[in-house]
């Protein structure tokens, strides 16, 4: 793993990665459930514990800032931190993809 100018590591999980890639829009805890499930096909579900330890950890680390509540629904977006890392983490998935076609075939 490769730890960036904030101490943060690369590569994110994929949950993670689906949460900041979610939450680049204003969303609340169950619009990011739904949208990873469906955005997933329902390869990847988030639970209600996982989702809101992850927005806890996120807004300690700066990566997304909740904005100013609107009724009952804490909505939450990306920083520019978080869009830094995002940027990193979507650096690291090209060079998967690049590793897994260079190695197609070769058996």
């Amino acid at each position: 793993m490769k730890k960036n100018d904030s101490g943060l590591t690369v590569p994110l999980s994929n949950t993670a990665t689906l949460i900041l890639l979610c939450l680049q829009q204003p969303s609340h805890g169950y619009e990011i459930m739904k949208y990873v499930e469906e955005r997933t096909d329902g390869m990847v579900t988030i639970g209600p514990a996982t989702m809101y330890r992850s927005i806890a950890d996120f807004i300690s680390q700066e990566l997304i800032s909740q904005l100013p509540a609107e009724g009952t629904k804490k909505e939450y977006v990306i920083t520019d931190k978080g869009r830094a890392l995002l940027d990193e983490q979507r650096h690291f998935l090209r060079l998967l993809n690049r590793i897994a076609d260079e190695r197609r075939g070769e058996r």
